[in-house]
């Protein structure tokens, strides 16, 4: 790659002030520059930390730079380059390249944070930050344990995208069943990293994968996501209109989906309910009582 660093700086900064301090932290990060300054241990997570940061904001700033680096703007309008050796890209070539660098920076947004969470007593800025509360505020915290939880897959750039809804849907759907006791020792363990007992682990895994599909139903009539033959994807990446008819059925196939597994959190709290003390035991609906292992007719 030929590319000077003046001719990306700004697009840099942005990706920092964007996208960087909002997932590490402003001090942290300050402590991370202040670091690469005076000069990182090789020994130190210092290192990995600061190739981490690096590799996010190469992918995003050149990301922003795509649509801007070849482009010639003047009073006279926009042109392009051109020379005899060198022609403008194809406008296909520049939105796969674009999309490519999205991807790529969102995965390592994604990598950098996990890293911090797994070293999280090292970094003791980071761990008492605003950011930190905010990574850990969900049930579903990254797109590769959203993926774990239903078949239709999304991306990085996505999740961090819906992240709102995420949310949303916690408070609606999984917030009622489980009672407010249950879900702030949940969310507490969560949130500080700490292990979660085998019989809280299952819990958790019913809870995500009532949320994913859940989630992704509720984010369809929006537009904001498509469903097509290339898979599920953001709406705003230039892929086209969404089908109408697909896209109604994966969000009624969605739908089914997370409501049954709604039923399934609710039949596992009731038969473990000794597990939790705060927990009250919640009626299941008729058909999740036809589709017990006693009866023997299943419906869908």
């Amino acid at each position: 790659m030929s590319l000077s660093l003046s001719a990306v700086q700004s697009f840099i900064d942005d990706a920092v002030n964007k996208h960087i301090s909002r997932s590490i932290g402003q001090e942290l990060l300050n402590e991370l520059l202040e670091a690469k300054a005076t000069g990182i241990d090789s020994k130190s997570n210092m290192r990995p930390l600061l190739d981490l940061t690096q590799k996010a904001c190469a992918h995003l700033a050149i990301a922003s730079y795509v649509p801007f680096g070849s482009v010639l703007l003047s009073d006279s309008g926009a042109h392009v380059h051109s020379g005899n050796n060198q022609l403008p890209a194809s406008d296909q070539k520049l939105a796969a390249l674009r999309k490519q660098a999205l991807d790529d920076g969102y995965i390592a947004l994604e990598d950098l944070v996990a890293f911090l969470e797994k070293h999280l007593n090292e970094f003791k800025s980071y761990a008492e930050s605003e950011a930190h509360k905010v990574n850990r505020s969900l049930f579903i915290n990254s797109s590769v344990d959203f993926n774990a939880s239903t078949s239709a897959k999304i991306n990085a750039q996505l999740f961090a995208s819906i992240r709102t809804e995420i949310g949303r849907i916690e408070q609606d759907s999984i917030e009622p069943i489980l009672g407010a006791d249950l879900i702030s020792l949940l969310r507490s363990k969560i949130a500080s990293n700490n292990s979660f007992s085998t019989i809280e682990t299952k819990l958790v895994k019913h809870i995500q994968r009532a949320l994913a599909p859940l989630t992704l139903a509720s984010l369809i009539p929006y537009g904001m996501i498509n469903i097509s033959t290339n898979g599920l994807w953001d709406c705003s990446s230039g892929e086209g209109k969404p089908d109408i008819g697909r896209s109604q059925h994966a969000m009624l196939m969605l739908n089914t989906r997370g409501e049954g597994e709604l039923e399934t959190l609710r039949s596992f709290l009731n038969t473990n309910r000794a597990s939790f003390s705060s927990y009250k035991a919640k009626e299941t609906t008729g058909i999740a009582k036809i589709n017990s292992a006693t009866s023997a007719v299943y419906l869908m």
